[in-house]
């Protein structure tokens, strides 16, 4: 029988930071910002898939409005999402 990996639906903040392509500090002076919000489970802090694709698309549409070089770089974060 063939298993089918099921997409990662949580992420560890280390995870999470290196899906972003940035540091840990960075991130969570994300989340003290309120930027990306964390979930709680157990004693443990992730990120959902859903809120990093949420802050991806939020700063690609300020980096759009502002004609930033971020877009270029969020765009290769998603690039390799996909």
């Amino acid at each position: 029988m063939e298993h089918t990996k099921l997409p990662e639906l949580v992420y560890r903040i280390d995870e999470a930071a290196t899906r972003l392509k940035i540091g840990r500090s960075t991130f969570y002076r994300l989340v003290s910002r309120g930027d990306i919000s964390l979930i709680k489970i157990g004693g443990g802090s992730f990120v959902s898939e859903t809120e990093l694709q949420r802050f991806i698309d939020k700063q690609e549409k300020q980096a759009v409005r502002q004609g930033s070089p971020l877009k270029a770089l969020l765009r290769s974060v998603e690039e390799q999402r996909t």
